[in-house]
């Protein structure tokens, strides 16, 4: 075989990666049937089977034993509450499968991999701001039946995120032009006012206290990165009380307005969920420790051979729109609390290492870093780090083990 046709683990992670983000956009804007993501599980498995993962390169030996311990819990949780193996696979398919595209991004990309997709990243803005734009326009398509060039609003939200955060540091690092930063910015906060994506408003904010807070003494850059974002929020910010009223806008800036939209806006509370459906679901005590078993309470209606019982009769509660939801209920304490372990990890392993790189590779664990909160988040605001939704915040979590890889290669080399 040609050596440019050998499919390597690299081009596959690239391929899945930039063929995600085409059947969002084929989904939402061509009417492309959703069985096209499937495809996406069986290069997952492939690439999982294909290649060893260089974890220790990596510095992703952390991580890796909280998953090792993880996945026995979600077994035994799975035999005890008597779970379909089928139902069990299709659980780990929804929430677990997706973690192979962080190790492998770690382990077979390089950094000019990460800035070339990077790049990718940023002539697709283009694109989902025309999406939004024409959705809105033309199709009179607002708040959650506008999404631009993804499905929905997880998508939408941590995609503008990673892509502030990526040009706002490579600005700062010369790495990227003024025009660029701002074109992202911009064009984040408008998609976001026309779609009323708030989170991607209070993404912005905390990418930017971050980054202040960390950085060094002030500069023209940092005075100038924040006059751009006073004048964005501000044009956003007017955009978005036109399009969607006063009481979104108040949503962002009053406290009792925010703390009434997390509780009451859907049926069950974005925080404070987890008495609710202990009370309602979990009648065994250790079912509190185990939940339901991975699989139970998936929503499967595309496929017959999976059993729906549970989410035909609880799935007006909209569990599934949630990660922290889904996953209490299913695994538990233990569960969710191992989940909630791997990010921390993440963020302690790239906190560790940027303090021991050179200067001018530190802003890639900053941006990690960043990523790192807004996961977090997003675990109790949207059902961004389920399945397809998790492969872009799962790649950008990778780059610092990419850093990590390939300062320990240089080091071998001397």
């Amino acid at each position: 075989m040609p050596m440019s046709l050998k499919l390597t683990s690299r081009k596959l992670v690239l391929f899945i990666v930039g063929y995600n983000l085409f059947c969002g956009f084929a989904i939402k804007n061509l009417a492309f049937n959703k069985a096209c993501l499937f495809f996406i599980d069986i290069l997952l498995v492939f690439i999982l089977l294909k290649d060893n993962f260089k974890i220790g390169q990596a510095g992703l030996r952390l991580p890796t034993a909280i998953l090792g311990i993880l996945f026995p819990v979600l077994f035994i949780g799975a035999v005890i509450n008597g779970v379909e193996p089928i139902n069990f696979i299709w659980g780990l398919r929804n929430q677990y499968l997706s973690l192979a595209i962080f190790f492998a991004s770690a382990s077979f990309l390089c950094l000019q991999d990460i800035d070339k997709l990077f790049k990718f990243f940023f002539y697709f803005q283009f694109l989902n701001l025309a999406c939004a734009l024409y959705q809105y326009f033309v199709l009179g398509y607002y708040m959650d039946t506008n999404n631009g060039a993804f499905i929905n609003g997880n998508g939408q939200d941590i995609f503008c995120g990673v892509l502030i955060a990526w040009y706002l540091f490579n600005y700062t690092n010369r790495k990227c032009k003024l025009w660029q930063f701002v074109f992202v910015l911009l064009s984040s906060l408008l998609i976001a006012a026309i779609e009323e994506e708030k989170f991607i408003f209070i993404e912005t904010i905390i990418i930017f206290f971050y980054y202040y807070i960390t950085g060094k003494k002030l500069s023209f850059k940092k005075a100038l990165t924040g006059i751009a974002l006073v004048v964005v929020m501000v044009i956003a910010s007017t955009v978005l009380t036109d399009i969607n009223g006063s009481g979104s806008l108040e949503v962002l800036t009053n406290k009792e307005a925010f703390m009434s939209y997390q509780e009451n806006a859907f049926e069950l509370p974005r925080v404070g969920s987890s008495q609710i459906i202990s009370k309602l679901f979990f009648v065994e005590e250790w079912q509190n420790l185990f939940g339901l078993g991975l699989g139970m309470c998936e929503e499967s209606t595309a496929l017959s051979f999976i059993s729906n019982d549970f989410y035909n009769k609880f799935g007006w509660l909209r569990y599934d729109w949630f990660t922290f939801h889904v996953n209490f209920l299913q695994t538990g304490w233990i569960g969710i609390v191992l989940f909630l372990s791997f990010f921390i990890s993440i963020l302690y392993v790239n906190w560790r290492n940027k303090k021991r790189c050179p200067d001018e590779l530190k802003y890639y664990y900053d941006i990690c870093i960043i990523i790192v909160f807004l996961c977090f988040m997003t675990i109790w605001y949207n059902a961004t780090l389920r399945s397809y939704n998790s492969i872009i915040p799962l790649f950008v979590l990778s780059i610092g083990g990419v850093v990590t890889k390939q300062l320990e290669s240089n080091l071998k080399r001397k």
